[in-house]
């Protein structure tokens, strides 16, 4: 379930003494004294010498009913943002899911010709491993001599062939950063948490080829370094040294998680915590 925010309390709060207040001036118009009730007429005369009485107080009750109002409206603001955001993030799972990579290899024949066959059937994130490693094996049969020119060459040439899935998944990716970004939310990092860790290190990996070699440089890029998008993103011993070496460094560092962050602990350090206990 859940919890009312403070926007939600202190809203209600003033509500609730609104309403006291009005209750009082109509109980003291109908000859209820509400320091020291006595009795009861019919006056509504006592209220409007109640309310000229209390002329200051009338005009605070007013200003905290606009004050109210205001917490309300942005309340609503919070709770559409939230719908949309967590519709969109939910959009961007089913693109993931619904991402199929058919894979098709050469089969030598008796009479020593090749025939294309289907093979395995790759889906939802495991489409994303297949595709990089795809996208590896690619640049590594480039011929540049260039570093750079063979990585941006190998990802165009990739691109080409996996358009349908890799472009409309970027943009969406896209679109949920820009939006929080241009949101009046406060705790935009909340929601940038929420979003990085829907993505497996695989997905960043080609995310980085985007946003460093790709289309995503030109707007895209930005984003990602000012919000750290690829803050869980690990560069694992068995990935190509060109995504460490050569893509990396084309990006501001802090698009990328900090050298003290998450390390492996230590035999030492695990011995310790025992000790603790």
């Amino acid at each position: 379930m859940r919890r009312p925010s403070a926007n939600t309390a202190v809203a209600g709060a003033i509500v609730a003494i609104w309403v006291l207040w009005l209750v009082g001036v109509v109980l003291h118009g109908n000859g209820v004294n509400i320091l020291t009730p006595l009795g009861v007429s019919s006056s509504y005369k006592r209220a409007a010498e109640f309310g000229d009485a209390f002329g200051p107080l009338s005009s605070l009750m007013a200003a905290l009913a606009a004050v109210g109002a205001w917490f309300a409206f942005k309340q609503s603001q919070e709770q559409a943002f939230e719908s949309t955001f967590y519709s969109l993030l939910a959009h961007h799972n089913s693109i993931v899911a619904s991402v199929d990579i058919l894979q098709k290899k050469r089969e030598k024949l008796p009479d020593g010709s090749t025939e294309l066959k289907t093979g395995d059937n790759y889906q939802g994130r495991d489409a994303f491993r297949r595709m990089l490693r795809l996208l590896r094996s690619t640049i590594a049969g480039m011929k540049n001599v260039d570093e750079l020119a063979r990585v941006s060459e190998g990802y165009k040439r990739f691109h080409g062939r996996y358009e349908d899935e890799l472009a409309h998944y970027f943009r969406t990716i896209y679109h949920i950063v820009l939006f929080i970004h241009r949101s009046k939310i406060k705790d935009k990092d909340l929601y940038i948490k929420i979003l990085r860790a829907q993505l497996s290190n695989s997905e960043q990996i080609l995310l980085l080829y985007n946003v460093s070699v790709g289309f995503g440089c030109w707007k895209f890029k930005e984003l990602v370094e000012n919000y750290s998008i690829l803050h869980n993103l690990r560069f694992n011993d068995d990935s190509g040294l060109w995504e460490r070496r050569t893509l990396k460094p084309l990006l501001n560092e802090n698009a990328f998680r900090s050298k003290d962050a998450e390390q492996w602990p230590s035999i030492d350090d695990l011995k310790k915590s025992v000790a603790e206990q």
